[in-house]
């Protein structure tokens, strides 16, 4: 019988009827037909190992199995401290295609999805203590440095710097 190929399925074989209706015809089968007709593929959907990549964060499950030409179905959310998840991409860093629940799987092999992170910042807020500072809040990334510091003012009082706690208690803040 001939062999054909069908990217993303495997062929279960050569059927008298549509999608696997009639009788199955192998090699072995005795020609009973007296008229010229036509034999049908019957086309399973292949089934592929996702791998979730989640670029520098953390992901449960790591992969699971899709089938070709159906949805990807439910993905997992990754997390990453001091970021936010932009999504799964066909690409690193957010590139080639973006990738949902409802995308129908369309790659033909295993394969990898990447995560996207977008970097968090937050309003950090400076608390003089009694003395007054010229920029009360100022906008901060994470992961880099908070740079240049307002040095607040108080009469007879010297500033010893920035802290995460009231009273120079926590961690020191410097540039």
């Amino acid at each position: 019988l001939a062999a054909t190929t069908y990217v993303g399925y495997s062929l279960e074989g050569w059927w008298t009827g549509p999608d696997g209706t009639g009788s199955r015809v192998t090699p072995s089968t005795l020609l009973t037909a007296t008229a010229d007709h036509t034999l049908y593929a019957k086309w399973t959907a292949n089934a592929y190992t996702v791998s979730f990549d989640a670029a520098g964060g953390t992901v449960l499950p790591p992969s699971k199995t899709a089938t070709f030409d159906a949805a990807y179905g439910e993905l997992p959310t990754p997390a990453r401290t001091g970021h936010t998840f932009g999504g799964w991409w066909t690409g690193a860093g957010g590139t080639g295609s973006r990738v949902t629940a409802t995308t129908p799987v369309s790659t033909a092999s295993d394969h990898t999805l990447f995560a996207k992170w977008s970097v968090d910042t937050y309003t950090v807020t400076f608390n003089a203590q009694g003395g007054t500072v010229g920029s009360g809040a100022g906008t901060m990334t994470y992961g880099q440095p908070y740079g240049e510091l307002p040095t607040p003012a108080r009469t007879n009082y010297t500033f010893h710097g920035w802290w995460t706690e009231p009273n120079g208690a926590g961690s020191e803040i410097t540039a």
